[in-house]
């Protein structure tokens, strides 16, 4: 009798969870979904252009702290994306400052 009620017991442990997830998503109407979904469809766009500067980089294999190369693009990649980037702000050859 035991064995008969336990595929019952499992769908309704499941329905009870599925429905009980369901029930507690949340329909966001902040101001800012809409900027981070442009966010998401703006670095999903440009996903092929990103995965190109990562291979370069590392590509480079530079050193802990002597990536010189490594930095020179990303702040390259930062200039071209309208970020003012100040480099050398510290002692460390490779640092910079984006704005």
């Amino acid at each position: 009798m035991r064995e008969l009620f336990k595929p019952f017991f499992c769908s309704f442990l499941l329905s009870s969870i599925l429905t009980s997830v369901t029930a507690q998503k949340k329909v966001s109407t902040a101001p800012t979904d809409k900027l981070k979904q442009e966010a998401i469809v703006d670095i999903e766009g440009k996903y092929a252009e990103y995965k190109k500067i990562a291979l370069q980089i590392w590509d480079y294999a530079e050193v802990g702290y002597k990536e010189v190369k490594s930095s020179a693009l990303h702040q390259q990649t930062l200039r071209d994306n309208g970020f003012i980037v100040h480099a050398g702000v510290t002692e460390l050859e490779t640092s910079c400052l984006e704005l």
